[in-house]
């Protein structure tokens, strides 16, 4: 769903490539990041159905790289867009 809202817009979903739009509807209503959050979804999905707890080592460290240096340099590309990207980070969450 997250990568389709992009797609119409035509705008991008490659890190480190400028957007041309401010994507602000569908799951971007709710949380900055659905892409990265329906991935950690999955994620734990799978885990509980293995029923393994190490596996949660990986996704710890896979969120905090996400979370302090991927998103980071995206939301900095975000800043273009002035205030409507910061009315936007304001009312919406990164995550959830």
């Amino acid at each position: 769903m997250g990568a389709g809202i992009f797609q119409r817009l035509r705008t991008t979903t490659t890190p480190g490539e400028a957007p041309n739009r401010l994507v602000t509807t569908g799951p971007y209503r709710f949380t900055r990041n659905p892409m990265y959050l329906g991935l950690v979804l999955a994620y734990l999905g799978e885990q509980g159905m293995l029923i393994l707890a190490w596996p949660l080592l990986f996704l710890a460290l896979t969120v905090g790289y996400v979370n302090w240096f991927v998103i980071p340099v995206e939301e900095a590309s975000l800043c273009a867009f002035g205030p409507a990207y910061e009315v936007y980070r304001a009312r919406v969450r990164r995550w959830i």
